[in-house]
């Protein structure tokens, strides 16, 4: 099966989204992401998050994105990101969530699609950023995130 054919009834997905990663020290990691790969930093929102552009800056608009979260004890243990959307973690790891672009045109699609599959899904809004997504575990007890930008959201934001 190749990349433009879809397993029949699934929505497709239009590529990586974002790969979020705890951070212990997040000045640090966000000069070594900028300086040393030379990736676009977009915001370094409140001091505890950084989204970097992976991509080409001109393609800066959606997607690959990687985010890292400042860890709130970087002496501790990676955090159990547990109570997040209420999808239950078992191990501890730097990675925080792995998110898949998807089209808005196609988001029911792909709820509709995971609970044939008997996947449970939780749903959420970032007005902010103009997305809806959808989460779920994989097999591994991984947070995953179908996103799809909606900016409908951030006309209602305002």
């Amino acid at each position: 099966m190749t990349m433009a054919e879809n397993i029949e009834g699934r929505p497709p997905i239009l590529g990586l989204g974002e790969v979020v990663l705890w951070v212990r020290d997040l000045e640090m990691s966000s000069a070594f992401y900028s300086e040393v790969l030379d990736f676009h930093i977009q915001d370094v929102g409140d001091g505890k998050t950084a989204v970097i552009n992976v991509g080409h800056p001109e393609f800066a608009d959606f997607g690959q994105n990687l985010i890292l979260f400042q860890h709130p004890d970087p002496a501790q243990d990676w955090p159990v990101p547990q109570e997040q959307h209420g999808t239950p973690r078992t191990a501890s790891s730097p990675l925080h969530h792995l998110a898949f672009a998807i089209h808005i045109a196609e988001y029911n699609g792909h709820i509709n699609w995971l609970a044939h599959k008997g996947i449970e899904t939780e749903t959420g809004t970032h007005k902010v950023a103009g997305e809806r997504s959808i989460y779920f575990n994989d097999p591994d007890g991984n947070l995953i995130e179908l996103v799809a930008e909606d900016l409908s959201l951030l006309e209602d934001a305002g």
